[in-house]
Order: structure tokens, then C-alpha cells, then sequence
């Protein structure tokens, strides 16, 4: 499951996606939020550890471009 976390911080301008992958705590299921640039990542990832979350991880998002290569 991804969900987009595009908040008021978002900087138009921004390009570059994060992913931030946790685990929640009542179920272990794992939960993947996409994040548009670095300090929204960063504050999602601050806000699922605050929450009791588990191995929360920040990682960027591979270009479209790439993503479409590597599959041939």
C-alpha cells in the first residue's frame, strides 16, 4: 500500500520522491508512504516513529526512467 503524503510543506518546485516504509505496530503490516522531497520524507518518517512505529526507513525512489530500463 502506497499513500502520497503531500502536506502544507510541500516545495513546488520539488521533484524527487521518497519512499518511507514502517512497520505498524497493532498489525505488522508493513506501510509505504510516498513523500514529495526530502523534508516532507522527513517529517513523515518523524511522525510514524513518534507514533510507535517500527523500522522506519527513508529511501528515494527510483527515476521513472529507470524503473522502465531495468524491467527489459
Amino acid at each position: 500500500m502506497v499513500c502520497a503524503y503531500n502536506g502544507p510543506m510541500r516545495d513546488h518546485g520539488e521533484t524527487i520522491i521518497f519512499h518511507v516504509r514502517a512497520t505498524d505496530p497493532r498489525n505488522s503490516q508493513q506501510m509505504v508512504y510516498e513523500c514529495v522531497g526530502f523534508p516532507m520524507a522527513h517529517a513523515k518518517a518523524a511522525e510514524l516513529r513518534m507514533s510507535g512505529y517500527k523500522d522506519v526507513v527513508t529511501s528515494m525512489a527510483a527515476a521513472a526512467s529507470e524503473t522502465a530500463s531495468q524491467g527489459t
